[in-house]
């Protein structure tokens, strides 16, 4: 079994973590991983809910109708879940390819933009909290590389971006995040926008 830490494991390891039946080191592996992740932790804590339902003999009696419904419905997601996947690898991959080519020189001037990178909230996000972020990746390394936010409602709007898993403070519909660490960090898909009321909405690669 391995682990690795910008992956999330299948549902039958994180079960096995729940109930206790992992090696130490496969426990530990996966504790570091869950820290980071806010999808696994939200799996894990809703399991660890059903299981302690379970034993106290709380848990409802489903219809055969139901159940099947309610598989129908995580295959749905886990589903989704495939297709964001292969998205964010297709992300990643185009944005390893502009960092070869800028630190290799294989562009044509330096200051040019070399990519923009583009992420919004999901169609189905209520319209009080569709967000955009638009970064310019310029073709000189080193740089701190300009991010614009922009909603329906405040084009200048004010919050926090998580991007990458980095925190960067947005004032105005404007923040910025340095070309290493965005090259340091850019396989984390952990991306959310926080508004002022501190409600946090998801975001993810437009391509």
């Amino acid at each position: 079994m391995k682990f690795f830490n910008d992956q999330c494991p299948d549902a039958n390891t994180l079960a096995e973590f729940i109930e206790g039946k992992l090696l130490d080191k496969e426990h530990a592996h996966l504790s570091t991983h869950i820290s980071g992740c806010p999808d696994c932790r939200d799996l894990c804590a809703f399991a660890a809910a059903a299981n302690a339902k379970s034993r106290q003999g709380k848990m409802p009696q489903i219809s055969a109708g139901r159940k099947k419904r309610i598989q129908q419905n995580i295959r749905r997601e886990r589903f989704a879940m495939d297709a964001l996947q292969a998205q964010w690898q297709k992300f990643t991959g185009k944005l390893q390819d502009i960092f070869n080519k800028v630190e290799s020189a294989e562009v044509i001037a330096a200051g040019e933009e070399a990519l923009t990178l583009t992420f919004a909230s999901s169609a189905d996000t209520p319209a009080a909290y569709h967000w955009k972020m638009q970064l310019a990746v310029s073709a000189t390394a080193g740089t701190s590389l300009a991010i614009r936010i922009r909603t329906p409602k405040e084009p200048s709007v004010s919050g926090k971006l998580i991007f990458c898993g980095n925190e960067l403070a947005v004032s105005n519909g404007r923040a910025a995040i340095a070309y290493e660490t965005l090259k340091a960090s850019f396989t984390n898909p952990e991306v959310a926008f926080i508004f002022t009321d501190n409600t946090r909405v998801a975001g993810f690669p437009v391509l």
